[in-house]
């Protein structure tokens, strides 16, 4: 089987790449905006907004670095494990026949979305939450522990 390390390490790799995208929007941020260090220490908070079509620009590189490089890999990282790859090198005597098996055993794959559902649909996501527990509590900012409501006297 083939290591998941190889995937890791884009994975690791387009997270860099997103946090770069990150710190060069807030840098363009605070000189545009003329933030220093000591003021990000009197801010609450130091993200700001505005309708510069310059600071759109850099927040659409951090959209695309997260579609291009982040979503990918996390998918390939999702994915490695959920269908079965032959790797195997030998050598037949007609090699049409051997492409053609490997070939069929390749497509047989999974996305990743479908191992979130199939997890749902094992622990009865639907069930739980269409409960009417669930929804009364919901109604009533309770919580549900266990499929029963945590009354007020508790």
């Amino acid at each position: 089987k083939k290591h998941f390390g190889d995937l890791r390490a884009k994975l690791e790799v387009a997270i860099d790449k997103v946090l770069n995208a990150i710190r060069l929007t807030n840098t363009f941020t605070r000189h545009n905006h003329g933030y220093t260090d000591d003021d990000d220490e009197n801010n609450s908070s130091s993200v700001t907004t505005s309708d510069n079509d310059d600071e759109d620009y850099d927040q659409n590189a951090v959209v695309l670095a997260v579609r291009q490089d982040l979503a990918p890999a996390l998918r390939a990282l999702l994915e490695h494990g959920l269908y079965e790859t032959n790797y195997s090198t030998s050598l037949a005597v007609w090699g049409c026949f051997a492409t053609r098996a490997n070939h069929a055993a390749t497509n047989d794959t999974m996305h990743a979305w479908k191992l979130f559902l199939k997890f749902y649909e094992m622990k009865r996501g639907n069930e739980f939450a269409n409960s009417p527990a669930r929804k009364l509590s919901e109604s009533f900012s309770l919580d549900v522990i266990g499929g029963k409501p945590i009354t007020l006297k508790q």
